[in-house]
């Protein structure tokens, strides 16, 4: 109820099977329906319809979308939204809006760790396999204090690789998004290098699954490290990557500097000492002098421009010259970075997926060593999974209750639970 504002009602042809079945073909150029596994006709319409919408909506800027995958109800427990609301899982009816579990637990340094923390919280694992799965890799960081610091530090530099590629696929990048993916793919090497050489097998699968796009990385290092965050700022290749480049940069730091000793030479001219010479986004180059001082410009060589209130502008010839010649550089230089940017774009989505997946594992690898923090802070332990429909805990406590005791109160008392099929009830009772 609480995102009913935020739907837009669809017509009901849009569900229609055969309408969302051909948006399914001609979006992912397949042939057939199986290729997406075996999937209810109630499925492929809602998909289909999800297509056609975001086709209407985002029209060129459609990112690219994965083949859609069933997931598999008996891997996860079903929480419904209430049920989360009342355990106050994701947020607080109270005063204190803190007060929740995510916010008690989340110790991860990225934003996509943080996002995959809140997926793995709505999506609880039910298989056993899985389980010890994830403990395992949270066992490895535990028992590795130095690593766990070491990769986290790593983890803070990745820059939210899953963002940037979102921007880059909706042709909403610059060349600050460049460099982010660069820093990302040498943070995704370093980390895969660092559990090399502190032999950990529990992560050398996770290790093994970060692509090493050895060929995209060496692509993106002739992105500068102070690439701007928009692209007609200029100054998005390291000096030394294009010759024709590197040639107008230095003729436009000439014509910088010609600028100035024409400034001087009219200074000298004139005999106006604060003659200056500015630019204007309107007019452009223009010499400006006092009011006062505009009987002194010889009209053989200047031409009036503009009048201000205590100034005015004039032009002339050579200021013309070096005007046009600046304005050319400065094209070309945008038309040489441009094809450079469009070049390394279009590389990058060759390499989407890989991209996702290693977005995928940054921030797995954020979550699960930020539990082994979580646990080495608040002493927390490994549990011991059965599947004998037993449930015994020792020295249990609520961990938002816990964290968020009045101070005059003391310690929250730890208490000892066990279920099982005979005792399955446990009747608590306030003070």
């Amino acid at each position: 109820l609480e995102y009913r504002h935020l739907l837009n009602n669809q017509a009901a042809n849009m569900f229609d099977f055969k309408r969302t079945k051909k948006a399914l073909l001609n979006f992912y150029r397949v042939a057939d329906l199986s290729l997406f596994g075996e999937l209810e006709p109630v499925i492929f319409a809602a998909l289909g319809a999800l297509i056609e919408y975001l086709q209407l909506t985002q029209k060129d800027n459609l990112p690219p979308l994965t083949f859609p995958k069933n997931q598999a109800a008996q891997k996860y427990l079903a929480i419904d939204s209430a049920t989360y609301r009342h355990l106050e899982i994701f947020t607080n009816q109270g005063e204190l809006k803190k007060a929740n579990l995510l916010t008690v637990i989340d110790h991860t340094v990225t934003a996509a760790g943080g996002r995959l923390l809140e997926e793995l919280l709505r999506y609880p694992l039910l298989e056993p396999k899985a389980i010890e799965a994830r403990l395992n890799l949270v066992s490895a960081c535990y028992q590795n204090e130095s690593f766990t610091n070491q990769l986290r530090e790593l983890l803070k530099a990745s820059l939210d690789l899953e963002r940037q590629l979102v921007k880059i696929s909706q042709n909403q990048a610059s060349g600050r998004q460049l460099l982010m993916i660069a820093k990302s793919l040498m943070v995704a090497q370093e980390i895969k290098a660092l559990i090399a050489n502190n032999n950990l097998p529990k992560l050398n699968k996770i290790s093994q699954d970060l692509p090493a796009l050895a060929e995209l990385d060496q692509q993106l290092q002739i992105i500068s490290e102070t690439a701007p965050a928009l692209l007609s700022k200029g100054n998005l290749l390291k000096t030394g990557v294009d010759q024709r480049l590197d040639y107008l940069r230095n003729l436009r730091q000439k014509q910088e500097v010609l600028l100035a000793d024409l400034a001087s030479q009219y200074q000298q001219m004139t005999k106006i000492n604060n003659l200056r010479i500015k630019h204007n986004n309107l007019l452009g180059y223009v010499i400006e002098v006092n009011k006062n001082q505009a009987a002194k410009m010889p009209e053989t060589v200047f031409r009036h421009r503009q009048t201000l209130l205590n100034a005015i502008r004039f032009s002339s010839h050579e200021l013309d010259q070096l005007e046009a010649e600046l304005l050319k550089a400065e094209e070309e230089i945008w038309q040489i970075e441009l094809a450079h940017f469009e070049r390394l774009t279009e590389a990058i989505m060759q390499h989407y997926d890989q991209l996702k997946q290693v977005a995928r594992i940054l921030a797995r690898l954020d979550c699960v060593s930020s539990f082994a923090v979580l646990a080495r802070l608040e002493g927390y332990v490994r549990p011991i999974i059965k599947t004998d429909q037993k449930l015994l805990i020792k020295g249990g406590f609520h961990p938002v209750v816990a964290k968020f005791l009045p101070e005059h109160e003391p310690e929250f008392t730890k208490n000892d639970s066990y279920f099982d099929q005979k005792e399955r009830l446990m009747l608590l009772t306030g003070p």
